[in-house]
């Protein structure tokens, strides 16, 4: 291979000269290697005898003048034949499903060919197979009932837990995990010492604490949460605030994460598995969208503090705070001492969750070895928390033993599944739906999805469950309707997360204001309009994923 080096760059436009006759030549690959990492450029001109003008195909970071550059004598080649079937591959022919490597015998073909000559094309119409599963517009027909044997309903639910056991220990292990961390007195610390710090500036105490529980609900459930409501009105009170601003801190700043999603197990990983797309994809919209909600949550939140703090009668609690239990207990010192082992049990926590999203991204993890990092988190929490072998196991199992719920459910959701699916009835009910959003504008086709996702979490509140019963009938209505699959689990997080803030049949809502007693018409009077607020920005979220085909798929 001929070597030669960069010249200039310019973006993703970049220039290499080679020596006389060793010019590469048009849409001929190459090769630049940084940091162990090779990234391919395609020669689209010759400038002159020694120079060439490259696209690169990928980040242009690093990339400097004088580097060596090899060309590869031929142009990019990707994979074909059956093994890429069902497949998903970048322009470089690089596999970005997260199923792993094809086998090293796959054939390459480059991707500039000739067409074939005459007599090898054929002109019948035939059907091309990429083994991706979609759905036929136009190959709908209604057939005889194929109802299911009542007597096999026991089996299918068993294969389902068997299909779905990887999700469910996932969030069995994570629930084991995250309840060793509280356990430890860590988290407590943390945030009395925040409250500590911030007592006398509520515009800088509530955006940081709503950031808090806001990254740490990316991958949790508010509903883990509920221990913490006393501790957080204590501090409340202690700041000269109301009750429904000291669970407003969990719930709003839980919404923002566990909504928008962007790297939640229980929701949006549960969904993209479901729907057939890469773990962790689209996470960068998810966290523009967290940073969205986050500003318009905080703006509302410290308006009304700022408010409560000069006229605390006008809190919707004001003659019920008065008589608080927690008024008088409101004493920072009692959560505890941050020292130098409650830091690092944090720093152990959120290591952990990246090498998720890494493992994730890079490493093409799947549920098995996401599971395992949270076993181990909790192992390594419990001994740097100081807790003995028994002490571990048995407060590892009261964590999983709260997400036993959550697990059956997403079990019995893809047993409803596979019946529907063997009845025949899901493509009857996506028929039906996709005939109703024919009628919605293409860019209102998003927000549709909102409101129809958060009329179903009014009947079923879980979302996990959710995502196991919905997503095999929304992902492939939208492929009916023109929505990349993508938008569509957004808008099921969206549509399932919000909603959980004023539905009175929400645990983690009823479960956090009942601990702090706040009536729930009193809670309403101050959340009404951000639910609204939260919808409208929601809708224009998806209208924005919409345009710009917010994928893969």
């Amino acid at each position: 291979m001929n070597t030669g080096k960069i010249l200039t760059v310019s973006g993703p436009v970049v220039d290499c000269g080679f020596e006389t006759g060793q010019l590469p030549a048009i849409r001929e690959a190459l090769h630049v290697t940084l940091h162990g990492e090779v990234r391919v450029m395609e020669v689209v001109q010759q400038l002159s005898a020694t120079r060439v003008r490259c696209v690169l195909l990928g980040a242009s970071e690093q990339l400097s003048r004088g580097m060596p550059v090899k060309a590869t004598g031929t142009g990019i080649q990707v994979p074909v034949g059956e093994a890429t079937l069902g497949r998903m591959f970048n322009v470089l022919g690089e596999p970005i499903d997260g199923e792993g490597a094809l086998p090293s015998e796959t054939p390459q073909w480059e991707i500039h060919r000739k067409p074939p000559v005459f007599s090898e094309q054929r002109p019948a119409t035939e059907l091309l197979e990429t083994g991706i599963k979609v759905i036929d517009p136009n190959d709908f027909n209604y057939i005889d009932k194929t109802p299911v044997n009542p007597l096999e309903i026991p089996l299918y639910i068993v294969k389902a837990f068997i299909k779905r056991i990887d999700l469910m220990l996932v969030i069995m292990f994570a629930g084991g995990a995250f309840h060793i961390l509280t356990k430890t007195g860590a988290l407590h610390a943390v945030v009395a010492k925040m409250a500590k710090i911030f007592s006398t500036r509520v515009y800088l105490f509530l955006p940081i604490l709503t950031l808090v529980f806001g990254l740490i609900c990316t991958t949790q459930g508010v509903n883990l949460f509920i221990a913490f409501a006393p501790i957080m009105v204590m501090m409340a009170f202690a700041m000269g605030l109301d009750s429904i601003t000291g669970a407003s801190i969990i719930l709003l700043g839980g919404a923002i994460g566990f909504s928008t999603g962007p790297l939640n197990i229980n929701t949006t990983i549960v969904a993209q598995k479901i729907a057939g797309l890469p773990l962790y994809s689209g996470v960068g919209y998810r966290f523009i969208c967290f940073a969205v909600f986050y500003v318009i949550t905080n703006i509302y939140l410290i308006r009304y503090a700022l408010k409560i703090q000069k006229h605390p009668e006008l809190s919707p609690m004001y003659e019920i705070d008065k008589t608080s239990e927690f008024r008088n207990a409101a004493d920072l010192d009692s959560f505890g001492k941050l020292d130098a082992r409650k830091i690092f049990i944090m720093l152990v926590f959120f290591a952990s969750l990246i090498l998720i999203v890494y493992g994730g991204i890079k490493l093409d993890w799947d549920m098995s070895e996401t599971a395992s990092v949270f076993l181990a988190l909790a192992v390594i929490e419990g001994v740097l928390g100081g807790f003995g072998p028994s002490a571990i196991s048995k407060e590892f199992l009261e964590g999983c033993k709260k997400m036993l719920g959550a697990a059956f459910i997403i079990g019995m959701a893809q047993a409803i599944s596979s019946i529907m699916n063997a009845g025949h009835i899901t493509d009857t009910v996506v028929h039906a739906l996709a005939n109703g959003l024919n009628f919605v504008p293409t860019i209102l086709l998003g927000p549709a999805m909102l409101l129809a996702n958060t009329i179903i979490n009014v009947f079923l509140t879980s979302g996990s469950g959710q995502a196991a019963a919905v997503i095999p009938i929304l992902a492939p209505l939208a492929d009916l309707v023109g929505v990349t699959r993508q938008t569509a689990i957004l808008s099921f997080n969206f549509g399932d997360g919000f909603c959980n803030y004023v539905l009175p049949t929400s645990t983690a809502l009823m479960g956090i204001i009942s601990a702090v007693n706040i009536p729930y018409d009193r809670w309403m009077k101050f959340m009404w309009k951000l639910f609204l607020i939260w919808l409208a920005v929601g809708s224009v979220m998806l209208m924005i994923a919409q345009a710009i085909h917010l994928g893969p798929m």
